[in-house]
């Protein structure tokens, strides 16, 4: 409710908690019934062309739907195909739970762009190798880790920070680095605890890198 108080100051907070709250209600509930929250505002959004996507697609993956997900992401890039954040955030959808071309072709040259998005750009690229089993795939996502700390002043930074570094956790733990790779996690799991999706939580519970004092969320 407080939150809500202060929206004045922030056009876009009310969507924003609408966004969290219905990710949360899709971790227990269809991830139809929690969209069916969101569902006024997109002709509220309509100025703002993919916002509305590309906020539905967190939610779906909230919900463990990699499919609607990525579908999503597509919808929004497809609505704004000159912003460079929107194609990398699905070019990092299709190197997790895609299409590997599609995520090579949208990616491109993407470190050639803002210097604000080369730490995504980065984490893309590693999940490529690692998809592709490269033996570099841990040096890159330890790299692209190091730029989003950098760049972590926001909130919203913190969790793709946290997110980036399970990636290279998997990484390292497929090095056959499982020590360094629990100590990634272990760094980050404060975020991971409240923030990691059900597909991320699987991934790392399917390695053995879940901490063994939390029970894994399903």
């Amino acid at each position: 409710k407080a939150l809500r108080r202060h929206s004045a100051r922030r056009p876009g907070l009310d969507f924003d908690l609408d966004v969290h709250l219905a990710g949360i209600y899709a971790r227990d509930h269809a991830p139809s019934d929690a969209l069916a929250r969101l569902a006024p505002w997109r002709a509220r959004l309509r100025r703002r062309p993919g916002a509305f996507d590309a906020a539905v697609a967190s939610v779906h993956l909230m919900a463990g739907d990699t499919a609607g997900h990525v579908a999503a992401l597509a919808r929004a890039q497809q609505q704004a195909p000159q912003d460079a954040s929107r194609r990398l955030e699905l070019a990092l959808a299709e190197a997790r739970f895609g299409d590997l071309d599609r995520a090579e072709a949208l990616l491109g040259d993407a470190v050639a762009g803002p210097a604000a998005l080369h730490g995504r750009a980065a984490w893309a690229r590693g999940l490529l190798q690692l998809r592709h089993g490269r033996a570099e795939a841990p040096a890159t996502l330890d790299g692209a880790v190091i730029r989003l700390a950098a760049e972590a002043a926001a909130h919203e930074a913190w969790i793709a920070l946290a997110a980036c570094a399970c990636d290279h956790a998997i990484a390292l733990h497929q090095a056959g680095r499982s020590r360094a790779a629990r100590s990634r996690i272990a760094a980050v799991w404060p975020v991971l605890e409240h923030h990691a999706t059900v597909p991320l939580l699987r991934m790392l519970e399917a390695d053995g890198l879940l901490p063994a004092r939390t029970p894994p969320k399903t």
